[in-house]
């Protein structure tokens, strides 16, 4: 949490509501689902929402996303594609905005100058959620 700056962003990030995955993957889970009675015999790996998942995991939940199985150096927690509107609200740190132009260059060639994005060069490797300005409020 402390890498993205959770909790010191606009919204309060649900701590409370986080649980360990498989692979050591991070996972929001609600109460109901956390007091889930489960059947003898049965074993449940987890019920939530993926919230990051493991890069140095090859069986991660995104090994199916492009170049998602190349490990890079830094933090090795990547934010899930469909948690990425709540964690650019939560938070405070890791989080560039940018124009819609560099973002489509981005999407067009999977490559993109840090400059080009506004990322902070003061930051270490590793994930950087970038918003294109005005889809995020």
């Amino acid at each position: 949490c402390m890498f993205y700056g959770l909790g010191s962003g606009r919204l309060l990030f649900p701590h409370h509501q986080v649980v360990q995955g498989p692979n050591n993957s991070v996972y929001l889970a609600s109460l109901a689902l956390r007091n889930l009675a489960v059947p003898v015999g049965v074993v449940c790996i987890s019920a939530g929402q993926p919230v990051f998942w493991n890069s140095t995991d090859a069986s991660s939940v995104n090994t199916g996303t492009p170049n998602s199985s190349n490990t890079v150096d830094g933090f090795p927690l990547r934010p899930a594609a469909v948690t990425l509107p709540l964690l650019a609200r939560c938070s405070a740190l890791r989080v560039a905005h940018t124009e819609i132009v560099a973002m489509l260059h981005f999407l067009n060639f999977r490559n993109v100058k840090a400059y080009d994005v506004n990322v902070d060069p003061a930051w270490s490797a590793g994930p950087v959620i970038v918003v294109v300005r005005g889809l995020v409020g």
